[in-house]
């Protein structure tokens, strides 16, 4: 250890940091309630909704929003029985939206 310089020092804390960094941003940056959700709708489902709007050509983005979180709503009714808040069902629909425009990008 004596033998190791400082600049090599540096150059391994900064490649650490690095792929902390990298590690950190490709983490799940939902809540964890609202991964309970996903996992129990399935984000399979819910892209699949988005899928459906996207054939929507009259719509607007806003009306083809409003019309996956009621769908997603109801459909949290019948896989949950129960009604999901208002915020999740957006954070939820922007989650599978961001993955959505990733796979189809490519």
């Amino acid at each position: 250890m004596k033998n190791v310089s400082l600049s090599d020092w540096i150059l391994l804390g900064t490649t650490l940091l690095g792929f902390l960094t990298a590690w950190l941003a490709r983490s799940n940056r939902l809540p964890k309630a609202v991964r309970t959700y996903l996992a129990k709708i399935g984000q399979g489902d819910i892209i699949a909704l988005i899928e459906q709007a996207a054939a929507f050509k009259d719509s607007t983005a806003d009306e083809k929003f409003a019309w996956v979180a009621d769908e997603l709503q109801k459909l949290a009714r019948a896989k949950l029985g129960l009604n999901i808040p208002t915020s999740v069902v957006r954070l939820l629909v922007e989650y599978c939206y961001q993955l959505y425009k990733r796979t189809t990008k490519k």
